[in-house]
């Protein structure tokens, strides 16, 4: 019966000791660097998950230069012009707007808080935000011009 509980225990903790070990990095991984300009088109889909949805869609130009961005849309508004912070953890980008913004648009339309990269080795770079607190769903697909 000792010799039972004995394996039984053993068993245990060789089970627990392998769940808690972390699995090993991943060395072939590289993260994402994002540097230079990027072009491509912007999309924005307002109430997003209802029957109701609107998607406008508009040219984008934007740069990244040292931990900052710089984002101009070729139609007024779409997105609206914004610059700021940035930074990438694993596939996410998180932007901080810090640019002055007129009053005169609705200003949860400005590009900030975190949004799911998706990079090629290419130069194509796909960011997607959905926007809960708006019902809003973003999306840029960009190419790298240099």
């Amino acid at each position: 019966m000792r010799i039972l509980t004995a394996v039984a225990l053993l068993l245990a903790a060789v089970i627990l000791i392998g769940c808690a070990v972390p699995p090993p990095p991943n060395q072939d991984a590289t993260p994402i660097q994002l540097q230079g300009t990027y072009r491509g088109t912007y999309w924005i889909t307002h109430h997003d998950g209802t029957s109701e949805q609107f998607r406008e869609s508009g040219e984008v130009t934007m740069v990244f230069t040292n931990g900052h961005y710089e984002i101009k849309g070729d139609q007024i508004d779409l997105p609206p012009e914004g610059s700021g912070n940035y930074t990438v953890n694993g596939d996410v980008l998180e932007l901080e707007d810090t640019a002055r913004h007129m009053a005169d648009f609705d200003w949860s339309l400005i590009l900030s808080g975190r949004f799911q990269i998706d990079a090629g080795d290419d130069g194509y770079l796909r960011l997607e935000q959905r926007d809960l607190d708006h019902s809003r769903y973003h999306e840029l697909e960009l190419r790298k011009l240099n």
